[in-house]
């Protein structure tokens, strides 16, 4: 079961924070430690674990809880951490209606154009260890460029935890 779900370009092109949900029977302020689960993405050639975005949206997100007062730990949290990515294709169809092609010559066609861009998901889910929500995001947003990737994954993790509550007793930064 994947537990932080960030769905990313390389794992996840979509990353504007949409949903955030924190679930109201476990407190994420009264959890003091995470640590990370494997993240997995969904590409055109199937499912890859531990995808190359990993150490980005590891860091992304760690930034993002540290500055909150929680520790990370090689294993053992309080709260699991892990991602989901996965990428996609949208098209962007418009169509110049004007009056001039509907003139003398019904027939004239009218000009339409299209655009392909690569689409993709970020999940983030923090559970606890019995596997039970705590927190989950989602991310949408699209990518023109691979270099786009890390900035928009950082934006999308600043989003994601923008009211996340701060550890009990931590010191935020």
């Amino acid at each position: 079961m994947r537990l932080l779900m960030l769905i990313l370009l390389l794992g996840c092109p979509y990353l504007q924070a949409q949903k955030c949900k924190t679930y109201p029977s476990k407190d994420p302020a009264t959890f003091k430690t995470y640590s990370w689960e494997p993240g997995r993405s969904f590409r055109k050639a199937g499912w890859v674990d531990n995808p190359p975005s990993t150490p980005i949206v590891q860091r992304e997100v760690d930034e993002e809880l540290q500055r909150r007062g929680y520790q990370r730990v090689e294993s053992g949290g309080a709260m699991l951490a892990s991602f989901f990515g996965s990428e996609g294709t949208g098209m962007q169809v418009d169509t110049n209606v004007d009056a001039y092609y509907f003139g003398p010559m019904p027939t004239t066609p009218i000009p339409t154009t299209s655009r392909k861009y690569t689409t993709g998901t970020l999940a983030i889910a923090l559970v606890d260890p019995a596997k039970k929500p705590i927190f989950l995001a989602i991310c949408k947003d699209t990518i023109e460029k691979e270099s786009e990737l890390e900035k928009k994954i950082a934006k999308a993790a600043e989003k994601s935890f923008k009211k996340f509550p701060a550890a009990q007793g931590a010191v935020t930064k």
